[in-house]
């Protein structure tokens, strides 16, 4: 190709803009549908990044733990203060889909312990159950799924 160097460069950075343009907006229109997590709790002043879910928190454990909590986008959601029966704690709480539960519970021994959490998702027939054992110290996930 004869001619001047300016003008050859000129028609190449045209043609790759002509080429990238489509690709940039299509990317951009991408990334400003989906929420930045760290902008969207900010921005609407909730910890959810899913959709919120009505359920029912129920952990059972033997023998009694001294400590006991479940929590979720460090938001506490259960304690042993929602005791229900000795070693069974039962509460409603609202979850976010699509985010783990952070389960723990400490005893004053390292024996064998059990525990098991149970999640009632309001509408659906089953539940969700996860069952752990532990020596002194429990610390585990469960983890949810994205719900519509």
């Amino acid at each position: 190709m004869k001619g001047r160097p300016i003008l050859r460069l000129f028609l190449a950075l045209l043609f790759l803009a002509g080429i990238f343009w489509p690709v940039y907006r299509t990317t951009r229109k991408t990334a400003e549908g989906l929420p930045n997590s760290a902008t969207s709790a900010a921005q609407t002043g909730t910890t959810f990044h899913g959709s919120p879910l009505q359920a029912v928190l129920v952990i059972k454990a033997a023998p009694p733990p001294l400590r006991c909590s479940v929590s979720q986008l460090n938001s506490l959601l259960l304690t042993e203060k929602d005791v229900s029966a000795p070693g069974e704690y039962r509460k409603s709480v609202q979850l976010a889909s699509g985010t783990d539960l952070v389960v723990t519970a400490d005893w004053d021994d390292d024996h064998p312990h059990a525990l098991q959490a149970e999640i009632q998702l309001e509408g659906r027939p089953l539940p969700q159950k996860n069952t752990f054992w532990s020596g002194r110290i429990l610390e585990d996930t469960i983890s949810l799924p994205f719900l519509p």
